[in-house]
C-alpha cells in the first residue's frame, strides 16, 4: 500500500487502514482504537501489519523497513446486546 502526496493525515491513514481490513473483516460492526504515532512523510512505501481473531483484531502501519510505527490500533467486535 502506498500513497503519494507531501504528508499524509492521521485520520486519512485511519481511512486508508479500514478500507484495508474492509476486506478482511465486517466493518458495520466493529469498535476501532487508534493510536496516532508518527507522520507519515510522502512519497513513501507503508507495511500494513494486521493480526485478525475473534476477539480482538491488532494492526499497525509502519514504514517499509518496519522500523517507525506511523499508527497502531485495535478493533473489537461491537455485540449484540439483548435487555
Amino acid at each position: 500500500m502506498g500513497f503519494k502526496s507531501t504528508i499524509m493525515n492521521g485520520m486519512l491513514a485511519k481511512a486508508r487502514v479500514l478500507a484495508q481490513l474492509e476486506a478482511l473483516i465486517d466493518i458495520q460492526r466493529i469498535s476501532i482504537n487508534v493510536q496516532f504515532k508518527n507522520a507519515i512523510y510522502l512519497p513513501t512505501q507503508v507495511c500494513f501489519n494486521v493480526k485478525l481473531s475473534q476477539q480482538k483484531t491488532t494492526f499497525n502501519l509502519m514504514n517499509s523497513e518496519q522500523r517507525v510505527t506511523h499508527l497502531s490500533g485495535v478493533i473489537l467486535p461491537i455485540l449484540n446486546r439483548m435487555n
